[in-house]
């Protein structure tokens, strides 16, 4: 009983941390997403790639990239990892 004891003093959590949950997906958390523009351009970009998949298409998130590209949508964010992701 004392190595359970001691075992259970030694995995004793140092920090306690509650989290809140958010539902990003759109029409979910309009408040949150109004707030946030990365967050509500993030959900746009995983829509199109949701969209790309069920219709088929090839290469659905290049396609996604260039689309968002196009429409600005996480634009400076996707442009900076597409360059080395080019190479």
């Amino acid at each position: 009983m004392q190595a359970l004891f001691y075992l259970e003093e030694i995995l004793k959590p140092m920090l306690e941390l509650i989290v809140e949950i958010r539902n990003i997906n759109p029409g979910e958390d309009i408040t949150l997403l109004e707030e946030c523009d990365i967050l509500k351009e993030y959900t746009q970009f995983v829509e199109i790639v949701r969209d790309n998949v069920s219709q088929g298409l090839e290469n659905p998130i290049a396609r996604a990239i260039e689309q968002c590209i196009g429409e600005h949508i996480l634009e400076r964010f996707l442009i900076s990892r597409k360059i080395w992701s080019d190479e």
